[in-house]
């Protein structure tokens, strides 16, 4: 079976100013779990507690992929696609009801997920992703 990760993704961010995943969730435990699958994966992450820490990461960093909670405060996932208007390719992840709110945003997500999200499905989705940017 082959690895899912490809060779060519990025595994240096501080060298290239890139990062394959920036994961935002305020959920630290969730955030990490996440983080933590795809860099067992080879994957560069990037990891930031709500929409703020993520707009902050977006300018530090070139970013692959986002996989984004619905529901944090400060700043939602949808309030930060709001606000940007070339995002990277996002997952959208959440345990409750996609609201007018996500739905109004829905041009700039590029998948959804329903939360709790198996592992392998999480790396198939997020590196289907990544290889649609390289």
């Amino acid at each position: 079976m082959e690895p899912a990760v490809s060779a060519r993704w990025r595994t240096d961010p501080e060298s290239t100013g890139a990062v394959d995943v920036l994961v935002v969730d305020d959920d630290d435990a969730l955030r990490s779990s996440v983080a933590d699958i795809l860099r067992g994966e080879g994957m560069s992450v990037s990891e930031a507690i709500d929409g703020l820490e993520a707009l902050d990461q977006l300018e530090s960093f070139r970013v692959g992929v986002m996989v984004l909670d619905v529901n944090m405060p400060r700043l939602s996932g949808p309030e930060l696609l709001a606000r940007l208007d070339d995002p990277p390719l996002v997952v959208l992840v959440t345990a409750g009801v996609y609201d007018d709110e996500v739905l109004a945003q829905q041009r700039k997500i590029t998948w959804f997920l329903k939360k709790p999200v198996p592992p392998r499905e999480l790396i198939t989705i997020v590196a289907k992703c990544l290889n649609a940017t390289i």
